[in-house]
Parts: C-alpha cells; sequence; structure tokens
C-alpha cells in the first residue's frame, strides 16, 4: 500500500512543475524583453551623440552653403538608430569679437538630433525620445562668401 500511495502522489505533482515554470517563464520572458529593449535604446542614445558630434564637426569644417548635405550626413549617421523621421536642427552663435554678418573662425555651431528610438515588438512602453546636442568651434572659412 505504500508503494501505490508514493507513486499517486508523483503523478499528482508531475503537473506542478509544469505549471510553474509557465509562470516563472513569463516573468523571465519579461525580464529578458525588457532587458534587450534597454539595450536597444542605449544603443541608439549612443548613435544619436555620435551624430550630433558628426555633425558640428562638419559644420565646423565647412560652415558655408552645405547646409541641406550636412543634415542629410547627420541623418545617415543616424541611420537605422531611429524610428521613423529624424529631425535635425543647427544654428551659430558669435564668438566675442567677431563682428561680420557671415561666419567667421571662433564662431560656435550647434547641432541638435531628435528622433524616437526602434522598438522591439511594443511590447513594453516607448521610452523617451533621443535628443542628443554638441557643439563645435568654426574653424574655416575659407569658401564663405
Amino acid at each position: 500500500m505504500c508503494g501505490e500511495h508514493k507513486r499517486a502522489r508523483t503523478r499528482d505533482e508531475r503537473g506542478a512543475a509544469a505549471v510553474e515554470f509557465a509562470l516563472v517563464s513569463v516573468l523571465l520572458l519579461m525580464l529578458l524583453f525588457g532587458i534587450i529593449q534597454a539595450s536597444v535604446y542605449f544603443w541608439s542614445y549612443q548613435t544619436g551623440a555620435n551624430a550630433a558630434r558628426e555633425g558640428a564637426r562638419r559644420y565646423a569644417v565647412a560652415p558655408c552653403g552645405a547646409e541641406a548635405a550636412n543634415d542629410q550626413k547627420v541623418k545617415d549617421f543616424v541611420g537605422g538608430a531611429a524610428s521613423g523621421t529624424i529631425a535635425v536642427s543647427h544654428s551659430f552663435v558669435k564668438s566675442s569679437g567677431n563682428t561680420g554678418a557671415g561666419r567667421e573662425t571662433g564662431d560656435q555651431v550647434t547641432v541638435i538630433v531628435t528622433y524616437s528610438a526602434p522598438s522591439i515588438g511594443g511590447f513594453l512602453p516607448a521610452f523617451p525620445a533621443v535628443t542628443k546636442k554638441a557643439s563645435a568651434r568654426v574653424e574655416d572659412v575659407q569658401d564663405c562668401s
């Protein structure tokens, strides 16, 4: 009798492990997706920082005339790290002592890049938009008129 009782109890507990695994696996999968989504966001964030830095550098060495090309290069740097539209803006600030109407050596250029980071399927709430800003000193004004 004792053996039959043990076998009956073992059979009853077999399904318990499957149920426990199902409950725990949902939590583990959500944790895994959260880690992956956070990694994608931080990759996108770093890519935006690099794109803004490269854009500021491009404007610093070629501040005159090639604005559309420079902005497009910034968008190309962002590439697949963005989901949807990429907004690029730039502004120049005169350095102290620079009084000319055009761009002069020493002026400060600031590039701002804004876009949404990609999502891995919409399982988790969206992260905030990526907005990165970088500045550089204008160095070359040879082609400015």
